[in-house]
């Protein structure tokens, strides 16, 4: 467990292969989930469900089961570099971009995995309030799809103020409500951008 004066990183062991992530913040950090997802993914780890809801007065509590893809047993050293990485990136000690150039093979891996599904479902809506809106996605699930989501939000400058994921039977659903990190209006055309920016990487 990481504790500093402004967040907490948990994780709890279920079993040798799953456990629960806890992430609370006093602060809600522009690209927290990017960073998150990333490390998890860059470790190994998939993320069968989450829970993710940025509180009234500007904190965030964050929830995820996740899961190791290989089959070996998880150990405390394990889950200490997990959380230091998360801590450094976090902190800005290390630029995001730095901290995945150092593992190429797992990225080179994400993009290739990333192939069309024809069976995905994507609704992108602008909320009565439109500096809101809602995604909703339903696709295959693969490892690393939730980062390749937030990393995508992330570059287009949308803050992810509520999440929920599940993953049942090999299908993801995956639920964003987001807001320009500007604080404008999101348009039709952001709107389009953002379906068109979405299929062409799921």
């Amino acid at each position: 467990m990481l504790v500093t004066a402004s967040r907490k990183i948990l994780f709890e062991p279920i079993d040798a292969q799953n456990a629960r992530l806890l992430y609370s913040s006093m602060l809600n950090e522009t690209g927290i989930l990017y960073r998150i997802t990333g490390v998890l993914y860059i470790h190994g780890w998939s993320i069968d469900s989450a829970i993710v809801k940025t509180e009234t007065l500007g904190g965030v509590d964050d929830i995820f089961s996740i899961r190791k893809l290989d089959a070996g047993q998880m150990d405390q050293a394990q889950l200490e570099r997990i959380e230091n990485d998360m801590d450094m990136l976090l902190r800005g000690e290390i630029h995001m971009s730095e901290y995945l150039s150092s593992y190429p093979d797992r990225i080179q891996s994400l993009v290739l995995s990333m192939r069309e599904d024809s069976e995905t479902r994507l609704e992108v809506e602008i909320a009565d309030d439109p500096a809101t809106a809602s995604i909703f996605l339903q696709t295959k699930d693969r490892p690393g799809i939730l980062f390749m989501i937030t990393q995508i939000l992330f570059l287009l400058d949308y803050d992810i103020i509520k999440f929920e994921a599940n993953t049942d039977q090999g299908i993801a659903r995956d639920d964003f409500e987001i807001r320009k990190n500007t604080g404008g209006t999101i348009t039709e055309s952001d709107r389009k951008q953002l379906i068109t920016v979405l299929r062409n990487n799921l």
